[in-house]
């Protein structure tokens, strides 16, 4: 039997409701988006895929390797963006800034010693974001024009003090997330 995994951080409180906020103002202009709870939210670090159950351990113990060492860390939740881009969009986005270097550490240290342990690389480079929505068509509104006004601005600010590896499972009503394992960053 198969899992599909993944490794994130979550955000925390404050910056769940920031999100909430930005997609409230999103909404009427934007209809055909498939919002994503603001609940549900999260950083990741690296999409894992289906994985068989017997190696869920070895995905939790590469993820503590990846994190020893790493110390808690800010970043901050900014701009609102599409992938690929405003004129063709698939996914809304809100930016990540954290110009310490931690995090594309961690994520470059995770992606390391999950393809060690055997698991498939990552061949995209990480772009750290939070999905917010999803465009279930084209038509139903103008993307360029709605998130212009949100480009840079400033949503929140939030603590990362451990990651998780969690389980997604995918219902009608939408992904159902549970956390596996949490590894603290205490470097």
């Amino acid at each position: 039997m198969t899992q599909r995994l993944f490794v994130a951080i979550e955000i925390g409180d404050v910056g769940k409701r920031a999100l909430g906020r930005i997609q409230s103002r999103l909404r009427r202009l934007l209809p055909s988006v498939r919002w994503v709870k603001p609940d549900t939210v999260h950083l990741t670090l690296r999409f894992i895929g289906d994985t068989d159950e017997s190696r869920v351990g070895d995905a939790a113990d590469a993820l503590a390797r990846a994190a020893a060492g790493c110390a808690p860390f800010d970043f901050t939740l900014r701009g609102v963006g599409a992938f690929p881009d405003a004129r063709r969009p698939r996914v809304l986005w809100i930016g990540v800034e954290e110009p310490g270097g931690s995090l594309a550490a961690l994520a470059d240290r995770l992606n390391a010693r999950l393809s060690a342990a055997g698991f498939p690389p990552e061949e995209r480079p990480f772009s750290p974001h939070i999905t917010i929505g999803r465009i279930r068509d084209r038509a139903g509104g103008d993307c360029v024009s709605a998130l212009s006004p949100l480009h840079d601005e400033p949503a929140a600010r939030a603590r990362a003090s451990e990651a998780c590896l969690f389980r997604s499972a995918l219902t009608p009503a939408g992904p159902i997330h549970t956390v596996l394992c949490r590894v603290p960053f205490n470097g």
